[in-house]
C-alpha cells in the first residue's frame, strides 16, 4: 500500500510511506517515491538520479506495473 501526504511550505513537501515501512520525501510525488526505494535499499543508490534508470530497475527486478512507471518518470 502506498500512502501520500503533503506538507504546504515545506522544502520536501511530498511524503510516501509504502506498505508502512519505507519512507521517503521530496519535491514531487516521484521524488519521494525514489528517496522510500533507495532508503530502503530496493533501488542502487547510484540510479537515484537517473528516473529512466529507476524505472527499468524495477521492471526487471520487481513485479512492476505501469503505475510505478508513470509515478516514477513523473515531471520527465
Amino acid at each position: 500500500m502506498v500512502e501520500f501526504s503533503y506538507i504546504e511550505n515545506d522544502g520536501l513537501p511530498h511524503r510516501v510511506t509504502i506498505d508502512n515501512r519505507l519512507h521517503g520525501a521530496g519535491q514531487t510525488k516521484s521524488d519521494a517515491i525514489i528517496a522510500a526505494l533507495s532508503v530502503g535499499q530496493m533501488i542502487p543508490a547510484e540510479l537515484r538520479g537517473n528516473k529512466k534508470a529507476i524505472a527499468g530497475f524495477i521492471f526487471w527486478n520487481y513485479e512492476a506495473n505501469p503505475d510505478w512507471v508513470e509515478l516514477i518518470l513523473e515531471g520527465e
